[in-house]
């Protein structure tokens, strides 16, 4: 094998070239180790501030406007509330959203009581039947 490229015997005696083993190196500073630090919790979790996106092949009808001028709709396994008043000229637009965790599939339906202020969903079964 050319310099730097490194042959490994595989099955049927094939060899085949890895050229980007002599390219990896370490990054500078580094102190040896991964498994460890893999295996170690993280120091702190992410926060969901916003969705982007619709689930809308899931279902018909499963977003809906309730009385405020909010809309709530699927994304994967959340369902969201998203603000949609616009702001008086001059103001900063407004893009809050509440977001609805806490399903273990995919959300599939919403529906919206009759009073316009609250709203359920539903999700698909999650793989392992939880």
């Amino acid at each position: 094998a050319p310099e730097g490229e490194e042959e490994e015997e595989e099955e049927g005696g094939m060899a085949s070239l890895k050229p980007f083993e002599g390219a990896i190196h370490a990054p500078t500073g580094w102190r040896g180790g991964g498994a460890e630090l893999a295996a170690a919790p993280a120091a702190r979790e992410l926060e969901l501030e916003h969705v982007y996106g619709y689930s809308g092949y899931t279902g018909r009808g499963n977003a809906f406007t309730l009385s405020g001028g909010r809309i709530v709709f699927p994304v994967s396994s959340l369902a969201v509330s998203q603000e949609t008043v616009r702001p008086a000229a001059g103001e900063a637009p407004i893009a809050a959203q509440r977001l609805v965790a806490g399903h273990t599939g995919e959300v599939t339906c919403v529906a919206r009581h009759p009073n316009g202020h609250l709203f359920a969903t539903g999700q698909r079964l999650a793989p392992g039947g939880g």
